[in-house]
């Protein structure tokens, strides 16, 4: 019988390699095992807190900055855990991203593991919901979740989530399993300076934001949605604001919407151009453009 883990980060900002907490609980034969939970704060290596997270988890960096980073808790204590069970998260894109991007930006030993997603299988499963956020399923299933963002108690609603969309008759365990690490990750510095480029120069304050007059403003979108913010979402939202969307980056782009793991090609991209004076394009956290909405 398979054993699993849950597991939910906290970070600092919309970027994966900022994780501030961590908690895990164990599910064994079909039940949550309380004995076996595990919940730390993390040092993300940085003092810049997004100030939209910091109103959901109410983390700061001084409440953090003497706990582990991700590199002592991943080699004493989540490698371990990791590659001995199967890892449960609700959206692939925050809690297997920072998995990801962090081993990649530390570049810490990788290991193969399997992961499994609530949200794939409650929107293969068509369970009757008009979101597929964790609050919307939780209260379904009629499971306590708060919207605190604590990575313990989170853990805990995603492991029941788990059990509860286990119980479908159509539940199949191999079809939702997926690696992950299914291609090799390339450490590279061009990666990590493209990044570090594009937060430096080209990212605006939610202050600014809220200056911004969207109308004939050309917007693209990049990297992963968060949760029940579809692409589609974003898109009607920009253009109810008199926005207009684009598809690939050029001089005459205005604005990068910047999801989670925009791919380094597209911020290598915006570099250039802007550096050249051929063009001046703002990136947009889309927490920041979430928040505004």
């Amino acid at each position: 019988m398979n054993n699993f883990i849950a597991i939910d980060f906290e970070t600092a900002s919309e970027q994966r390699t900022t994780p501030i907490s961590v908690g895990i609980v164990k599910i064994e034969n079909n039940e949550l095992n309380f004995d076996q939970t595990f919940f730390s704060l993390i040092n993300p290596r940085t003092t810049i807190f997004n100030q939209i997270s910091i109103g959901k988890h109410g983390l700061t960096y001084e409440k953090v900055k003497h706990a582990p980073d991700f590199i002592e808790l991943w080699n004493k204590v989540l490698k371990s855990l990791v590659r001995e069970n199967i890892v449960i998260v609700h959206q692939t894109a925050t809690d297997i991203s920072v998995i990801r991007k962090c081993i990649e930006l530390y570049e810490l030993d990788q290991v193969d593991f399997k992961y499994i997603s609530t949200l794939e299988i409650a929107k293969n499963l068509k369970v009757d919901v008009n979101k597929f956020g964790m609050k919307e399923l939780c209260n379904l299933y009629n499971i306590p979740y708060s919207d605190n963002h604590k990575s313990d108690e989170d853990a805990v609603a995603l492991g029941k989530l788990f059990l509860e969309l286990s119980k479908s008759p159509k539940f199949k365990i191999n079809k939702y399993l997926k690696d992950a690490f299914p291609i090799s990750f390339i450490k590279s510095d061009v990666y990590n300076n493209s990044i570090e480029d594009a937060e430096e120069k080209y990212q605006i304050t939610y202050a600014e934001l809220k200056t911004i007059d969207f109308k004939d403003k050309s917007f693209i979108i990049s990297g992963d949605s968060i949760e029940s913010f579809s692409r589609d979402k974003i898109k009607k939202a920009i253009i109810a604001k008199g926005g207009i969307i684009k598809e690939d980056i050029s001089s005459n782009l205005d604005f990068l919407i910047a999801g989670i793991g925009v791919g380094p090609a597209k911020l290598t991209k915006i570099d250039a151009l802007n550096s050249s004076g051929k063009a001046s394009i703002k990136i947009i956290p889309l927490l920041y453009f979430i928040d505004l909405l």
